[in-house]
């Protein structure tokens, strides 16, 4: 049996497909401006064909003019609008379905959000262990061959060791206050979620 999708993997499904919409926008503009070029490109050739008297040239460069200026003219905009237009839409149904899961999603990222916060506080109880260690080794090493008025000082190590744990106090686990409330997506309060949020309801309930 195929395991179940994660609701975070089934986000990201969403989220590329929604970066492949983007990107079909930014092919669409490409071959319309290739389009653009192309038949800029034959119509100087057809020119310097005209101005070097090659009539062969000129008969075959006015055929792909012509050809290329069709394809130039074709409704590119039009294409680049829709487009983006479809992208936007997708855009907005991902958003809708993110905020109407957004609790479950929370849900599973707390664990790792946890994990950040424990790993946080191994990472300074790691810097005073090694200041600690670090201390113990260099005074055995020093320990009767200099003064004693010569000892290194870790106060300074200690200190930034010390406000550094202040600084960061406790530590909640990087996950919103409202963790445990779901928005319905007809108050998200993205307008793009909202939106085509209340507009589903309305449609459904047959109103217009």
């Amino acid at each position: 049996m195929t395991p179940r999708k994660t609701l975070m993997a089934q986000l990201a499904e969403r989220e590329q497909q929604v970066a492949a919409a983007h990107t079909k926008v930014a092919e669409i503009e490409e071959q319309a401006r290739q389009a653009s070029a192309e038949a800029e490109r034959l119509r100087e050739a057809l020119v310097e064909a005209f101005a070097a008297d090659d009539k062969a040239e000129a008969e075959k460069l006015t055929r792909a003019v012509d050809k290329a200026q069709l394809h130039a003219a074709e409704p590119w905009r039009e294409r680049v609008d829709g487009s983006k237009r479809a992208a936007n839409r997708l855009q907005a149904e991902v958003d809708a379905w993110r905020a109407e899961h957004v609790r479950e999603l929370l849900d599973e990222v707390s664990p790792s959000a946890h994990a950040a916060v424990e790993a946080v506080r191994t990472a300074i109880a790691a810097l005073e262990e090694a200041r600690h260690q670090t201390a113990d080794r260099v005074s055995a090493l020093i320990r009767g061959s200099i003064d004693p008025k010569a000892m290194p000082s870790f106060d300074q190590v200690d200190s930034a060791v010390r406000e550094l744990r202040r600084d960061v106090g406790p530590i909640p686990p990087p996950l919103p206050r409202w963790q445990s409330v779901s928005i319905p997506a007809v108050d998200d309060p993205d307008p793009a979620v909202r939106g085509p949020a209340r507009q589903a309801v309305k449609d459904k309930a047959g109103q217009r």
